[in-house]
């Protein structure tokens, strides 16, 4: 990216493996309404609130959705 793009790419964190990822998909509900206290939640969680922290994004609506999903406790 930093080469093609002229923009580096930073690791922002990896969701962590969770069954209740696929049960989400399943029902067609984000992961972090699914099942809020377990590992994937909580890995999109801090990925959000890092994505938050850089300000990584300029839109107000997408920083709305960036910032509720950081607020919900780790």
């Amino acid at each position: 990216s930093a080469r093609f793009l002229s923009h580096p790419i930073e690791y922002l964190g990896a969701i962590q493996q969770d069954s209740n990822l696929v049960d989400a998909v399943r029902e067609q509900r984000p992961v972090v309404e699914h099942a809020p206290d377990r590992p994937a939640s909580r890995s999109f969680r801090l990925i959000a609130k890092h994505l938050d922290d850089v300000r990584l994004s300029s839109d107000k609506d997408a920083g709305m959705f960036w910032q509720s999903l950081a607020e919900v406790e780790v």
